[in-house]
Order: structure tokens, then sequence, then C-alpha cells
């Protein structure tokens, strides 16, 4: 898998979680009050450019911010719909000869 496809999995991964408050995932939202049917989907991908460095090294870029919709419903029944802006950090390393992109852990 390359570098590129990592990011997205690794983000897919993260919005498959029914939560609103991801442990080391990039995508957050909060509430003063229990929200049920949580749903993540990505709206848009942070930008990603796979670079080639002067010593022939490389290394990934990600630009901007990507958008995660979260939708869910309150206990009184009405829905919770919120767009949060994310970005991705991470490095990458080569293991094996492959170029692996590992998430770095955000607060």
């Amino acid at each position: 898998m390359g570098t590129e496809e990592e990011v997205k999995s690794y983000l897919d991964g993260c919005a498959a979680i029914a939560s609103l408050s991801l442990k080391c995932c990039p995508i957050k939202a909060g509430s003063a009050s229990p929200v049920r049917n949580i749903r993540w989907r990505i709206v848009s991908y942070p930008p990603i450019d796979v670079l080639v460095r002067s010593d022939l090294t490389m290394a990934l870029q990600i630009r901007g911010s990507g958008t995660a919709e979260v939708t869910g419903v309150y206990p009184d029944g009405m829905p919770l719909r919120f767009q949060d802006q994310f970005a991705a950090h991470g490095v990458v390393k080569e293991i094996d000869g492959k170029l692996i992109w590992q998430p770095l852990t955000l607060p």
C-alpha cells in the first residue's frame, strides 16, 4: 500500500468509530449532551503529495486540511450535524524497502 492510501485508510478507520471524541484520531466534535447513533464520514481528504528530495529519499507532504462530518441524535430527538476541519500528521519511515506512513498522536 502506498503512503497516500495509508493516510486515507487511517482516516477512514477513524471515521468508522462511533464516538465524538476520537482518541488518536484528528477528527473530533464536542457536545454538552449525550449523542447516540454517531456516524462520521470523510467529506474531503487533505491534499497529499509524495515528494522526491534531492538526495532521492521520499517524503509525504500533507497540505492543508480535510473535512469530516458527524451526524447523530440528541436524547430529545434533535439531530446533530457538524463538520470538522482536520489535519493529519505523521511520519514516513522506510521499512523493508517500503515507505510506510505512521500517524502521530495529538493531544
